[in-house]
């Protein structure tokens, strides 16, 4: 009788062992249940999807074809920024504004000359290492036409500096193009034809163009555009969102994304957990 005791001891001492393995074993397991319930591999085309869904309905109805045409452009543009990575004790997600939707008043002068003359050999071919950067062109394609639009719509021009040899005044086009190779953003740039005068006119000339650009002048973007409307004068090709509308968009992505994950987030950390502790015990039977 005494043995028959002993023996039904030492079994459930046993048991209580393997148990307590288990627990532990799950214990360390949960944190990477749960990253595995976050991760983006799974969550990425759900938030992409809906904030593309987010951001068309909220200009669904839209009435301005210019800014209709616009916000479709843009649309895709902004969820291709998307980033989704781990680190350590989460996910981040973020969306962020392209640089076309920052329009002509977000462009950078000088960023757009240094990968302009970056892509060339220092006599000014196009370097057989040069990265072609899609969101790079665009935005130098966008200086570019900044640059005729200042000239066209707001440069003075200067009686001596903005002549022919024989006197005659240069054309809208011809003095962009000057501007340009001063600035560095023309196709024929020559990196080693830069000089330190050059530098310095770059310089005052990007910040004329900047401070036109953020509305200052007798012409700035905004009243050609107002101009425009009333027939009269060249518009700005490069709009872009303003501040209040981008801020809107946003919101409603950050709500739509809270809401989404609120409702799937705890079901799919359910799944998760539940498959690590199945395994856990078949491990340790």
């Amino acid at each position: 009788m005494k043995y028959e005791k002993l023996e039904t001891m030492i079994a459930v001492t046993s048991n209580a062992g393997r148990v307590a393995q288990q627990l532990r074993r799950f214990q360390e397991g949960l944190p990477a249940a749960l990253g595995r319930a976050a991760a983006p591999g799974y969550w990425r085309p759900r938030l992409e999807a809906t904030a593309a869904k987010t951001l068309r309905a909220i200009w669904a109805l839209e009435r301005d074809l210019n800014k209709r045409e616009l916000y479709e452009r843009l649309t895709p543009k902004i969820v291709g920024t998307m980033i989704a990575e781990t680190f350590e004790g989460g996910v981040r997600f973020e969306l962020s504004l392209p640089q076309e939707a920052q329009g002509s008043g977000g462009l950078d002068l000088a960023g757009a000359a240094a990968f302009n003359l970056g892509m060339k050999t220092p006599t000014g071919r196009t370097s057989k290492f040069a990265l072609q950067e899609e969101e790079a062109l665009n935005h130098l394609d966008a200086v570019r036409q900044a640059i005729v639009d200042w000239v066209t719509l707001e440069k003075r021009r200067d009686p001596e500096r903005d002549t022919r040899a024989d006197g005659t005044p240069l054309s809208d086009e011809e003095l962009a193009e000057r501007i340009m190779e001063i600035l560095g953003v023309n196709e024929r740039a020559v990196p080693r034809a830069r000089t330190p005068e050059m530098d310095a006119a770059a310089a005052s000339l990007t910040t004329a163009i900047n401070t036109w650009l953020e509305g200052d002048g007798e012409t700035p973007p905004t009243a050609a555009a107002a101009q425009a409307g009333q027939g009269g004068g060249p518009t700005i090709t490069r709009p872009g969102l303003d501040a209040a509308t981008a801020a809107e968009w946003f919101r409603a992505v950050l709500l739509a994304w809270t809401s989404l994950l609120a409702g799937g987030l705890p079901e799919r950390a359910r799944m998760e957990i539940q498959k690590w502790w199945d395994r856990c015990q078949a491990e340790l039977v």
